[in-house]
Parts: structure tokens; sequence; C-alpha cells
């Protein structure tokens, strides 16, 4: 057992672990949530944010939480559920009867859609920074892989003997046929 509570056993460190505050996640996840219902499409949160919150030095459970509130709220836009203060930017005239009594004016209903359509393409500047951000994450980790093959084919002992046949000789004898 050392300091930070680290417990090395048969050679192998495990680490001490840690508790995560979940009244503070779902706090922030909420907080978040309203923020996401009560701003105008594209002020909050901005497209290169959604893609930093992949980068954060937090818990996978925060970001992931985070992530998923994004999900939800363009999933429920996607099915027609805005929020409350979209669908009801526009002024209902207060006449009385008749078939059109509780249509909305032409430039509220306008107005509305306008809204609607500035949050699509702000949903779609997500996706695009999610994308490249998944991108380079992907593209990070094969060139990691890479190097490491290579770095094993380098370093690969033809002297040994072994049952095993190293792939090097295999791709030889294959040229060979």
């Amino acid at each position: 057992l050392d300091a930070q509570g680290n417990i090395r056993l048969y050679g192998i460190l495990v680490p001490a672990p840690r508790t995560l505050d979940n009244k503070g996640i779902f706090e922030g996840v909420r907080r978040f949530a309203f923020l996401l219902e009560t701003t105008r499409p594209g002020t909050f949160p901005d497209p290169p944010l959604i893609a930093a919150l992949l980068h954060l030095k937090s818990p996978v459970l925060a970001r992931a939480a985070l992530l998923l509130e994004c999900c939800h709220f363009v999933s429920r836009c996607n099915r027609g559920q805005w929020p409350e203060w979209i669908r009801s930017s526009h002024h209902r005239t207060l006449s009385l009867g008749g078939p059109l009594a509780n249509r909305g004016t032409p430039s509220g209903t306008r107005r509305m859609h306008s809204l609607q359509r500035t949050a699509g393409r702000y949903f779609y500047q997500w996706a695009i920074q999610i994308g490249d951000q998944l991108s380079r994450l992907i593209d990070i980790k094969e060139s990691k892989e890479k190097a490491v093959l290579k770095m094993e084919d380098s370093m690969e002992d033809f002297f040994d003997d072994g049952e095993q046949i190293p792939p090097p000789l295999v791709h030889s004898v294959a040229k060979l046929r």
C-alpha cells in the first residue's frame, strides 16, 4: 500500500478506488439541460464547446451524461417537442369564433419556423464538430497502433527457437508461392 492508496499485488499495481460525486454530476446535467431549454439556438453551447466535451479532464460518466443530454434534446426537437418558448414565441390573435380563430399570426409562425431552422443548423454543426473530434481520436489511436506494430516487427528476433512462425516469414513465403 503506497501513499495514494494504491496496492501492489503480485507485481501489478492496482489503483485505489475513486468515488464519484453523483449529486454533483446530476446537478451539472440538470443545469446543462436547463441552459439547452432556455437559450436561443446557437448561443449555448456552440459547436466547438460540444466537441471539447470529449477532451474534458473529468470522469467519463460526467462527459457521457452531458453528451447524452445533448442527444436527448436533439431527439426531442426532431420529434417536434421543441422547448415551450420556441413553440409559443408567436403571438395569438384574440378573435372569437370562426375556423381560423386559434391560428398564430403569419409573422409569429414564420419566426417560430426560423428559430427551428436555426436550431437544426446548429445541431448539424454539433454533429460535424463531434465527428471531426472522433475521427481525430481514431487516427491518433491507429497511428499509435501502427507505430507499436512497426516497432514489434523491427525488434522481431529471427534467431529464437520456437513453434510460432513470425508474420514477416509468412508474408515472404506467400510471395514465393
